[in-house]
């Protein structure tokens, strides 16, 4: 779906609307991709025969306020769950006079031996945490000091952890959440299908390239000139 507020309602016309404004669609250049990809139902996964399951936070969050008032003698120290960010409660964790990463650690801990749960880790420790199964870079690449949780999560494959009783989400590493197309089509691309695999990040580099603009300030990607008629 196109976002109303650009005036379209679908993408053929934001092509069409981005064409005429070009001058022609000689003059046009496109890049259509996704900042993620989904995860089935995972209902729908389970008839398969997968082992897949839903989760709601809900039961997580519970379950780990038990844990943490019986472990620091009392008091609800959860603040809540959001995907697969946990946030503790800092003013009450504060106010018992407690150690804020032995309280993480310890969330982290209790939420590692829960069934649908593959690991999860204080943010003290997510630059040198052991990851399971090479998944430490992508966890490291999502964490952000000022807007993660206390504790980061990651489900087990197929386990999709969602609020609501239907529908899916998104936000792991794997395959069906992190793969997604990128098509460049337009002036300067040269027609082809390429199979391997890419970065996300290479689609500004590789327009700036095409645009004979220096590269952003920040870039991580690589220009992929296999596609550039250059």
């Amino acid at each position: 779906a196109v976002h109303p507020s650009l005036g379209v309602s679908n993408v053929a016309e934001l092509v069409a609307a981005a064409e005429k404004g070009a001058g022609g669609r000689a003059n046009l250049l496109v890049v259509l991709s996704a900042d993620h990809g989904g995860a089935a139902v995972p209902e729908e996964w389970a008839k398969t025969g997968l082992d897949a399951a839903r989760v709601p936070p809900a039961n997580i969050e519970k379950g780990l306020e038990k844990e943490l008032a019986a472990k620091f003698n009392g008091g609800d120290l959860v603040q809540m769950i959001e995907e697969t960010d946990v946030y503790l409660d800092h003013k009450a964790i504060a106010d018992k006079k407690l150690d804020l990463a032995a309280v993480r650690r310890a969330a982290a801990g209790w939420i590692s031996q829960q069934p649908s749960i593959l690991f999860a880790v204080s943010r003290d420790d997510v630059a040198t945490a052991a990851v399971p199964q090479g998944y430490g870079p992508a966890l490291q690449r999502g964490f952000h000091p000022d807007r993660s949780g206390d504790v980061l999560m990651l489900t087990k494959p197929f386990h999709v952890i969602e609020n609501e009783t239907a529908g899916t989400s998104h936000g792991t590493p794997y395959s069906y959440d992190a793969e997604v197309p990128v098509i460049f089509y337009g002036k300067g691309i040269r027609p082809g299908y390429y199979p391997q695999n890419i970065s996300i990040a290479d689609v500004a580099t590789t327009l700036s390239a095409l645009l004979e603009m220096g590269q952003p300030a920040s870039a991580e990607g690589a220009v992929r000139s296999e596609a550039l008629l250059m």
